[in-house]
């Protein structure tokens, strides 16, 4: 039900382009660093964090 998230459907169109919306989410989350703020989330699936991991402070 809704919308399943910026890495699962990153255009909000149920197009399901979970590679590009991971390219979007570290892209994001390194702007983020970039501006010295640390970034936090909750990690609901084993695979995406793996791509993440690098940018989170704290999960």
């Amino acid at each position: 039900v809704g919308w399943k998230g910026l890495i699962n459907d990153p255009f909000m169109d149920d197009t399901f382009q979970i590679e590009e919306g991971l390219k979007i989410g570290r892209k994001l989350l390194l702007d983020v660093a970039n501006m010295g703020l640390p970034a936090s989330t909750e990690a609901l699936d084993p695979i995406s964090p793996q791509y993440l991991q690098d940018l989170i402070a704290w999960s």
